[in-house]
């Protein structure tokens, strides 16, 4: 009797890589989504030791209207030194503002998630800022039908990221039975 590694020679470890991989993956959205629903905001003595300058909102909110997955984390450094409690309006418009490519899409999930984390305001204000930025379809269709990929690339983007909902063909796939042999070799990843 063979090996089931043996069967599937280079393939079974393109499929143990793929499942340790959406393992990792799962996992990451499971934390970020608990980090989202369980927010722990940082308190008004902690807000108050950070620089709330307008020089330093006003870089920032600059930033964010720049936002790509090359400058996410210098992006995050800065939103951990900047209290934004009264520029969390300037935050959203920038991030609604921002030229996003789908590349881009998972740095904006994570900006907003940190930004959710801190500021309670933040939530309840991007979801209306989203749908004002899109551009009215009658006026400008090929910009309405962009925009519209976009955003449904972030929102399906959000909704894996910060709610750790996955499409059903996902779920099914990571949900499916492992053989034994298969599982044994992706529990030490």
């Amino acid at each position: 009797m063979y090996k089931m590694g043996c069967l599937l020679g280079m393939e079974g470890m393109d499929v143990t890589a793929q499942i340790a991989s959406a393992r990792k993956l799962l996992e990451a959205q499971r934390l970020l989504r608990e980090s989202n629903l369980n927010a722990v905001r940082p308190s008004e003595d902690e807000l108050k030791q950070l620089d709330s300058s307008i020089k330093r909102n006003s870089a920032l909110t600059k930033k964010l209207k720049q936002l790509t997955e090359d400058n996410k984390q210098t992006i995050i450094d800065d939103i951990r030194k900047t209290n934004q409690s009264k520029y969390v309006s300037e935050a959203v418009s920038a991030l609604a503002d921002a030229p996003l490519r789908n590349s881009d899409v998972p740095a904006a999930v994570a900006v907003c998630s940190l930004l959710h984390q801190r500021y309670a305001d933040f939530g309840t204000q991007i979801a209306p800022a989203l749908a004002k930025a899109l551009p009215d379809y009658r006026r400008d269709r090929d910009g309405a039908v962009t925009a519209l990929t976009l955003l449904g690339s972030f929102a399906r983007a959000a909704r894996e990221l910060l709610l750790g909902q996955l499409p059903p063909q996902v779920a099914a796939a990571a949900g499916a039975v492992v053989p034994p042999e298969l599982e044994e070799q992706t529990a030490s990843l």
